[in-house]
C-alpha cells in the first residue's frame, strides 16, 4: 500500500504546532483543526515489575494519508528546529499531543514507545520498525528494557478532535519458572545466569497494518544475563504456583497464535561451565499474550507444564484445554479439545445464543472422529457466533448418519464466519456440509468461508426395508432452510458424492446464497443402493443441487466444475426391469458385489428387461482396469446406446439366460464385447458397432451360440483390431475395418465360426482370401464355415 505520511516528534506532554508551512501548498486559514491525542501505555492487571510499563520510554509517532493521497493541506513544522521526543518517564502511562491536520481529509497515524537504549530502530519513511539482533547490544534475557509499545489512531477530520489511543505490545512473553528449587538448591544447584532460544523471531514490524516480517534464520538466543529477582523484577506470574523465575524473553511474533520451539539454558552460581539445558517443543505464543513455562526443570526433564493467558490484555481464564473465557463472557479456542468441548456443550442443549467464540489459532483434527456442533434429532443447535478469525481447520473427519459435518445444526441467527477446513471427509446418508449439515427456518449467515480439497458423500441407507436418504450434500451446507444465507463462500478442489439434491455450495437450497464460487471441483450422482424415480435425478448441479421456489441466487460462478449424472435409476438393475436413458449420462465405474474380481468395479449391471439407452451416450470413467467394464451383463436386452470408456465395454461372465445387443456401439478402450466362463445361453448381437478385442471363452455350454448380424468391427482408439472367438459364433451380414484380423485357431473343438456375407471394405470374405483379408494364417475347413449367398 501507497503511504503518504508526515513525521512528527514531540519535545512535551503539550505541542501546538502553530509555526507551520504545507508540505505542497500553504493551507487556508480556517481549513485546519486540532487534534488531540492522549496516548496511553497499557495498565498492569498483575502485581509485578515485568511488564509494568515502568521503564521511561520515547513516544514516536507518524502521520500517514489513510488512503494515501497527498497530504497537501496538512500542517508540519519546519520554521524552528525538531526538538527531543515525547518522554513517558518511569511509571508515567499517559501523554497527550496536539496537531494541526486539515479538515475533510482521513488520516491514519501510528505510534510507537520504546526505550532508547532498547535496539530497535523506527524508520520514519515507511513507519516500520526493525529489531538489531545483531548489534552488541542485542536483546538479552532478563531485561524489561526491550518490552514495547505501538498502536494506530484512524481520524476523519471535520473539526477539533480529542482521541485516546491505547498502545499495545507487539511481543509475546515467554516466562520459563522452576517449581523445584528448593530441591534444587538442596543438591547444590542455584541459577545465575540464563538464556533462552526461540525457533520463531521476526525481526521487522509494521507499525501500518500491524503485520511482522522478516523470519530470522534459524531462530535468535536471546544473551545470557543474570536470572530475574523477585525482589526487583516480581513473582513468577503463573496464579498459584509455587515457582522461581528463571527467565523472561518478548518475542516480537503475529497476533494470531503460533507454535515454536524453545530452548532454555541456564548456568548455576558454581562451576558456570556445567550448564543445564531443557527443550520445550510447539509451545504456543501470541502478541500481547503470556506463555508461563514451569515445573521440575531444575530437576526433572519431562515434567513440566506450557500455559498462554493474556495477562497484558486483560483477565482470561480457563476450566477446560484449549477453551478461554473473556471478561466479556465471549469464548476463545485455541485448541482441538476446545472444539470438542464446545460440540458437547452445544449438543447438552446450550446454543450459545448472544456469545461469541472466536477461533484464536488453526486447528489440526488429525482425523479425530468428530462428533458435530449440533444435532438435528434432538434439536440441539448453535444459535451464538462462530468467528473463525481467518484460522484454518484441517484433517477434520466426520462419519454420521444423519447432519454430518462440522456444525450438525445451526439456527436462530447462528452465524459462521472467516473460516477455512481444509482436507475434510464428511461422510453419511442425510444431510452433509463442510461448514454446517441442516439451517432450519432462521435468520442464520453462513459468510467468508473457503473449503479446500475435501470430499463429501452421502450414500442410501435401509429404512423400513427400502433404501432412503443419501441426498442434500453441499460444499458449504446441506441443507439451506428460507431465511438463511449463505455469501462470499469458494468452494474448490472439493468432489461431492450422492443419489440426489448435490451441489457445489448446497444440496438444497430455499435461502438466499450469493457472491459463492465454485472451482476445480467434482459433483457426482452415485447410483449405489439408489431407489428412488428418474424425477430425482436432476437435482445435481454446481451451485445447488435442488432449488426451491423461494430460493435467492444471486452473483454466483463456477469454473472447472464436472458434472456427473446417469440418468439411469440404478447401478444394478432388477430382473424384469425396464430403464430407458432420458439424455447423455457420464458416470463412475464403482465396485459392487456384482464386479468380476475383488479389485474391478462396473459403472452399471443388468440383470432382466431392457436397458434402453434412447439413442444416448453412457460415458464411463475410473473404470480403466483388467477387469473393469461398463455395463456387467447377465441377461436381457441393451440397445439404442452408445457406450464410451471402461476396459471391458460390455462384460459377460455366468449369465442367468439370453442377452440381446441391439444398435449398441461400443468405443472401450480394449474390449467391446468380452466373455469369460459362463452357461448354455445364446446371445444375439445386431446393427452393433465393436471397436477393438472382441474375444469370449466359455467353459460350459457348448451347444450355445453368439450371433452377429449387421455389426461393424473397427479399431479402437488404443490401437486394437482383434477378433478372437472360442465357441459357436455366426457372423451375418458383418463387415471389419482393413487390417482387421481374426484368429480361428481359437475355437475349441466341436466349436464352428461361420461367416455369412461378410465383407472386409467392400470385398466379400471367402475361402479363399480370408487368409489375406483377416490375417488368418490357417483355419481347420471343419470349424470355419462360408455360407454366402
Amino acid at each position: 500500500m501507497f503511504k503518504k505520511f508526515i513525521y512528527f516528534s514531540c519535545a512535551s506532554a503539550m505541542l501546538l504546532t502553530t509555526a507551520c508551512s504545507s508540505d505542497d501548498v500553504a493551507p487556508v486559514a480556517g481549513q485546519d483543526a486540532l487534534v488531540s491525542f492522549t496516548i496511553e501505555l497499557p495498565a498492569q492487571v498483575q502485581s509485578r515489575a515485568y511488564g509494568q510499563a515502568t521503564q521511561p520510554r520515547t513516544l514516536h509517532y507518524q502521520v500517514f494519508a489513510k488512503d494515501g493521497e497527498t497530504l497537501t493541506a496538512l500542517r508540519q513544522m519546519t520554521d524552528e528546529a525538531l526538538p527531543a521526543a515525547v518522554v513517558f518517564s518511569e511509571g508515567d502511562l499517559s501523554k497527550t499531543i496536539q496537531l494541526r491536520l486539515a479538515n475533510s481529509r482521513d488520516y491514519a497515524i501510528v505510534f510507537w514507545a520504546a526505550h532508547n537504549d532498547a535496539p530497535y530502530s523506527f524508520d520514519h519513511a515507511s513507519g516500520k520498525v526493525t529489531i538489531n539482533y545483531d548489534q552488541t547490544n542485542k536483546p538479552t534475557a532478563n531485561n524489561d528494557i526491550y518490552d514495547a509499545f505501538f498502536g494506530r489512531a484512524d481520524v476523519h477530520v471535520t473539526g477539533s478532535i480529542t482521541k485516546t489511543v491505547e498502545l499495545r505490545r507487539p511481543f509475546a512473553q515467554i516466562n520459563i519458572g522452576a517449581t523445584d528449587y528448593a530441591a534444587a538448591a538442596a543438591a547444590g544447584w542455584v541459577t545465575d545466569k540464563t538464556s533462552v532460544h526461540v525457533d520463531n523471531v521476526y525481526s521487522t514490524l509494521d507499525l501500518f497494518d500491524g503485520t511482522v516480517s522478516g523470519l530470522v534464520a534459524g531462530g535468535y538466543t536471546y544473551k545470557l544475563a543474570p536470572k530475574p529477582v523477585v525482589a526487583n523484577d516480581g513473582a513468577f506470574p503463573a496464579a498459584g504456583v509455587d515457582a522461581e523465575y528463571q527467565s523472561m524473553v518478548y518475542v516480537l511474533t503475529g497476533a494470531d497464535q503460533s507454535l515454536t520451539n524453545v530452548e532454555f539454558k541456564a548456568e548455576p552460581t558454581t562451576n558456570p561451565a556445567n550448564v543445564l539445558t531443557r527443550n520445550y517443543a510447539n509451545v504456543p505464543i501470541r502478541r500481547n499474550y503470556q506463555t508461563n513455562i514451569y515445573g521440575n526443570i531444575l530437576t526433572e526433564e519431562a515434567n513440566f507444564t506450557v500455559e498462554i493467558k493474556p495477562a497484558f490484555d486483560g483477565e482470561r481464564t480457563s476450566t477446560e484445554r484449549g477453551v478461554w473465557y473473556t471478561e466479556d463472557g465471549n469464548i476463545e479456542i485455541s485448541e482441538y479439545e476446545g472444539m470438542v468441548w464446545l460440540a458437547k456443550q452445544v449438543n447438552a442443549g446450550n446454543s450459545f445464543a448472544g456469545k461469541t467464540v472466536t477461533l484464536i489459532s488453526d486447528l489440526d483434527f488429525d482425523w479425530n472422529p468428530w462428533t458435530p456442533i449440533g444435532d438435528l434429532q434432538h434439536e440441539y443447535h448453535f444459535a451464538g457466533v462462530f468467528e473463525g478469525n481467518n484460522h484454518i481447520i484441517s484433517n477434520l473427519s466426520c462419519n454420521r448418519s444423519e447432519c454430518a459435518g462440522l456444525f450438525g445444526m445451526i439456527k436462530e441467527g447462528g452465524i459462521v464466519r472467516n473460516l477455512t477446513i481444509h482436507n475434510a471427509q464428511i461422510t453419511g446418508s442425510h444431510y452433509a456440509g463442510a461448514i454446517v449439515a441442516y439451517t432450519t427456518n432462521s435468520t442464520s449467515l453462513i459468510e467468508n468461508c473457503t473449503i479446500d480439497g475435501t470430499r463429501v458423500s452421502l450414500t442410501p441407507n435401509r429404512v423400513s426395508g427400502i433404501y432412503d436418504n443419501g441426498d442434500k450434500a453441499g460444499g458449504i451446507v446441506g441443507y439451506l432452510q428460507s431465511g438463511n444465507v449463505v455469501k462470499n463462500c469458494v468452494v474448490k478442489n472439493m468432489t461431492i458424492k450422492a443419489f440426489r439434491d448435490l451441489g457445489g455450495i448446497a444440496g438444497y437450497a430455499n435461502g438466499t446464497i450469493e457472491d459463492c464460487q465454485v472451482l476445480d471441483s467434482e459433483i457426482v450422482r452415485s447410483d449405489q443402493n439408489a431407489y428412488t424415480t428418474s424425477s430425482d435425478l436432476t437435482t445435481v448441479h454446481e451451485i445447488v443441487g435442488r432449488t426451491a421456489e423461494s430460493a435467492q441466487l444471486n452473483n454466483n460462478t463456477f469454473t472447472n466444475v464436472t458434472v456427473f449424472n446417469p440418468t439411469t435409476i440404478n447401478e444394478t438393475l432388477a430382473a424384469g426391469g425396464d430403464v430407458t436413458l432420458e439424455s447423455n449420462a457420464s458416470v463412475y465405474a464403482t465396485h459392487s458385489t456384482y464386479s468380476y474380481g475383488s479389485n474391478a468395479v462396473n459403472a452399471l449391471v443388468v440383470k432382466g428387461g431392457t436397458l434402453d439407452g434412447g439413442g444416448n451416450t453412457l460415458t464411463v470413467s475410473k473404470a480403466n482396469g483388467t477387469w473393469d467394464c461398463a455395463i456387467r451383463f447377465y441377461e436381457g436386452t441393451i440397445k439404442n446406446l452408445t457406450i464410451k470408456g471402461g476396459f471391458r465395454g460390455i462384460f459377460i461372465a455366468n449369465p442367468t439366460g439370453e442377452m440381446h445387443i441391439d444398435n449398441v456401439d461400443i468405443q472401450s478402450s480394449t474390449y467391446p464385447l468380452n466373455m469369460d466362463g459362463g452357461s448354455n445361453y445364446d446371445i444375439y448381437i445386431s446393427n452393433s458397432k465393436l471397436y477393438g478385442w472382441t474375444s469370449y471363452s466359455w467353459s460350459t455350454g457348448n451347444t450355445a451360440f453368439v450371433y452377429f448380424t449387421d455389426c461393424e468391427f473397427g479399431q479402437s482408439t488404443s490401437g486394437y483390431a482383434y477378433f478372437r472367438p472360442y465357441r459357436n459364433t455366426k457372423l451375418t451380414n458383418c463387415t471389419f475395418s482393413e487390417g482387421f484380423k481374426v484368429d480361428a485357431t481359437a475355437l475349441a473343438a466341436g466349436q464352428t465360426l461361420t461367416f455369412k456375407n461378410c465383407h472386409v471394405g467392400s470385398t466379400l470374405i471367402t475361402a479363399a482370401n480370408i487368409v489375406s483379408l483377416l490375417g488368418v494364417d490357417a483355419y481347420d475347413d471343419e470349424k470355419v464355415i462360408f455360407e454366402n449367398n
